[in-house]
C-alpha cells in the first residue's frame, strides 16, 4: 500500500505561501487616487460598513461601467471588520490571489497536468508581474473575487464529468452553477465560461475521441448542462451593456471606426501574449492610440496567426492541452479585448488576470511534450534551469512591481519612466496633490492639461477645487460651470458642487435653482450626495427666512 508523503501534501502549499511572500508589502500602502475613492473611502454606502440597506444598494448599483454587487459587498465588510485600513483592505485582495493559486493547482491536477507542473505553473501565476495591478489596486479585487469563484466552478464542474452517480451529478453540476453566479456578480470576466467548459470537456474526455453514437449522446448532455451557463451569462452581458452605455464606456462607429477596433483588438491581444513572456515596463495605463501603423498592425496579426497556426498543427500534443490554453486565452480575453468597448486604454494588465489561466495551460503542455521528448537529455536539463531562471525574473519583477502600487505618486512616478503621457496619469497626480493640500502645484498641472488637449471635463472640476482653496471664489465658479457646461450629460455630476459655490458666493437664488434641479436628478454618486446634505440645512433656512418675513 502506497501513501503520500506529507511533505508531497505541504509543496500543495508553496504557491499561496510563494504569494503571500511576494505581496505582504502591501500592508504599508495607501489607496489610489483613481478608481479607490468611488469603491471604497468615498463611498458612503461602503465606507458606513455592512447593513442590510448596503446590500441591497449594491445590488441596484452601477459603479464605473460594471455591475458587480458581491465586490461592493466585501468592500463594505472590510470596513465593518477593520475601519478604514487601506493596506488591510489590499492584503485581502492578497489573500483571494493566494487562494486562488491554490485553486489554479487543484484544476491542472484535474486536467490531467502532472504534480511538479502544476505547482511550478501555480507559482507562475501568483507572482507573475502582469497580475499585480488585479491585487494589489484596492478597487480591483473584482478580478480576484471573479476568479475566486469561477475557478471552483471549473473543478465542481470536472466533477460532474467524472461522476458516475446521477445524485452526485447533479449535486456537484448545482454547486458549480452557483459558483458561477458569485463569479459573475463580483465581476463580469468569465461571460464566455459556457464555451470554455466546452475546451475543459474537450481534454477530459480525450478530444471527443469515442464511438459516433456514444459521441452524439454526450454532446446532447453537454448542451444541456451548458444551459444554466448560458442563461446567467446572458443576463449579466446585458446588465454589465447598461452600465457601460450608462457611464459612457461604449463609443460608437462616428468615435471610433471599425477598424480602428480592429486595430486595438490585434494590439491587445499581442502584448499581452508578450508581457506574459516578458512582462517589463508595465504600466497603470497603456493609452489608446489613433494612427496606428498599418505595418505595425500586420506583424502583430501575423505574430498571432504563426502561433494559431502552430498550435492547430501540433493540437494533440499533450491531450490536446497546448491548443485549449490558447483558445482558452482567446476567448476568455474576448469581453475585455475593446472591440466594443473603446476608452482611454488599449489594454490593460488587470484584463489578463482570467485569461492568463489559458496561457498558462498551454504552456503546461508544452512542458509535458518536451520532457516527455527528451527524456533523460540534456534538452530537458536545460530546459528546466531556464524554466527556474524565468521564474525567477517573474518573481523578482513582481516584488518591486508591487511597490510601484504603494500610493498614486509611485504609479504617476512609474507611467512618466515609461514614458506614458495621459490625462488618466495626470489627474491622479492631482488627486493626489489636492489630497496633501498643494493646491498651487495642482493649478499649474490642470492648466498645462487643459493647454495639451485634455477635454473629459475632469480638469476643469479639479481646478474649481484649486481655486476655492485659494480663496479665489469667482474664478472657482467660472471653472465648475465650464465644467458642468462639457459634461453634458443627463447626471450633470459637477450640479451640487456648483450650487455650494454659488451659496458660499452669496448669490443664493441661483444656488436654490441648481440645488432643486440636482435633487431632482437624484444623483447617486456619493461627492455629490455628501455636498447636497450639507447643503440641504442652509437652502431650507433661507427658504424659510424668505417666506416668513
Amino acid at each position: 500500500m502506497s501513501h503520500k508523503s506529507p511533505i508531497s501534501n505541504v509543496a500543495f502549499l508553496i504557491p499561496p505561501i510563494v504569494g503571500v511572500m511576494l505581496y505582504f508589502q502591501v500592508l504599508h500602502h495607501d489607496y489610489i487616487h483613481f478608481d479607490d475613492a468611488l469603491y471604497t473611502y468615498n463611498n458612503s454606502y461602503v465606507s458606513s460598513g455592512l447593513s442590510w440597506d448596503n446590500v441591497c444598494w449594491a445590488f441596484s448599483d452601477f459603479r464605473i461601467a460594471n455591475y458587480h454587487p458581491l465586490t461592493l459587498i466585501s468592500h463594505s465588510l472590510d470596513f465593518e471588520l477593520f475601519g478604514n485600513s487601506p493596506g488591510v483592505f489590499a492584503f485581502v485582495n492578497v489573500l483571494f490571489h493566494a487562494v486562488n493559486s491554490f485553486f489554479l493547482l487543484i484544476l491542472f491536477r484535474c486536467l490531467g497536468v502532472s504534480k511538479t507542473n502544476a505547482i511550478l505553473l501555480s507559482i507562475v501565476f501568483v507572482c507573475h508581474p502582469v497580475l499585480v495591478e488585479g491585487v494589489a489596486w484596492i478597487s480591483q479585487r473584482k478580478s480576484v473575487m471573479a476568479s475566486f469563484f469561477f475557478l471552483p466552478s471549473v473543478i465542481l464542474y470536472i466533477k460532474v464529468l467524472k461522476n458516475e452517480s446521477v445524485i452526485n451529478k447533479r449535486f456537484y453540476l448545482s454547486l458549480s452553477v452557483l459558483m458561477y453566479v458569485f463569479s459573475l456578480l463580483s465581476k463580469a470576466t468569465y461571460v464566455t465560461m459556457p464555451l470554455l467548459l466546452v475546451f475543459v470537456e474537450y481534454i477530459v474526455n480525450d478530444g471527443f475521441e469515442m464511438r459516433s453514437d456514444d459521441r452524439f449522446r454526450r454532446i446532447g448532455h453537454l448542451i444541456l448542462r451548458l444551459i444554466p451557463y448560458v442563461v446567467f451569462s446572458f443576463v449579466i452581458c446585458i446588465l454589465t451593456y447598461f452600465a457601460q452605455v450608462d457611464d459612457g464606456a461604449v463609443s460608437n462607429v462616428n468615435e471610433v471606426s471599425v477598424f480602428e477596433r480592429i486595430q486595438c483588438v490585434i494590439y491587445g491581444y499581442f502584448w499581452h501574449f508578450v508581457h506574459f513572456i516578458y512582462p517589463d515596463n508595465l504600466s497603470i495605463i497603456y493609452p489608446f492610440i489613433r494612427g496606428v501603423s498599418i505595418y505595425l498592425t500586420m506583424f502583430q496579426a501575423m505574430v498571432l496567426v504563426l502561433v494559431s497556426f502552430l498550435v492547430f498543427k501540433y493540437r494533440k500534443i499533450s491531450c490536446g492541452k497546448v491548443m485549449i490554453g490558447w483558445l482558452f486565452f482567446l476567448f476568455s480575453l474576448v469581453p475585455m479585448i475593446g472591440f466594443i468597448s473603446i476608452g482611454w486604454h488599449m489594454y490593460a494588465d488587470r484584463y489578463m488576470y482570467g485569461p492568463i489561466i489559458g496561457l498558462l495551460l498551454m504552456l503546461s503542455g508544452v512542458m509535458e511534450s518536451i520532457v516527455s521528448k527528451y527524456t533523460g537529455l540534456r534538452v530537458t536539463f536545460w530546459f528546466r534551469i531556464g524554466f527556474g531562471l524565468w521564474v525567477l525574473f517573474l518573481a523578482v519583477l513582481c516584488y518591486f512591481h508591487i511597490g510601484t502600487w504603494k500610493s498614486s505618486s509611485l504609479i504617476v512616478y512609474n507611467a512618466y519612466s515609461n514614458g506614458i503621457r495621459h490625462e488618466l496619469v495626470d489627474s491622479m497626480l492631482v488627486s493626489d496633490l489636492l489630497e496633501k493640500g498643494e493646491y498651487g502645484v495642482a493649478k499649474e498641472i490642470c492648466e498645462n492639461g487643459i493647454e495639451n488637449g485634455y477635454l473629459n471635463g475632469l480638469f476643469l472640476h479639479y481646478l474649481a477645487v484649486c481655486e476655492l482653496n485659494l480663496n479665489n471664489l469667482d474664478k472657482a465658479i467660472e471653472w465648475q460651470e465650464r465644467y458642468v457646461s462639457a459634461t453634458n450629460d443627463r447626471r450633470q455630476s459637477g450640479l451640487p458642487f456648483l450650487a455650494r459655490l454659488y451659496f458660499e458666493s452669496g448669490r443664493i437664488e441661483e444656488a436654490i435653482a441648481v440645488f432643486d434641479h440636482a435633487a431632482a436628478l437624484n444623483s447617486s454618486d456619493p461627492a455629490d450626495v455628501a455636498i447636497m446634505e450639507s447643503l440641504r440645512e442652509g437652502i431650507q433656512r433661507h427658504r424659510e427666512m424668505r417666506d416668513d418675513p
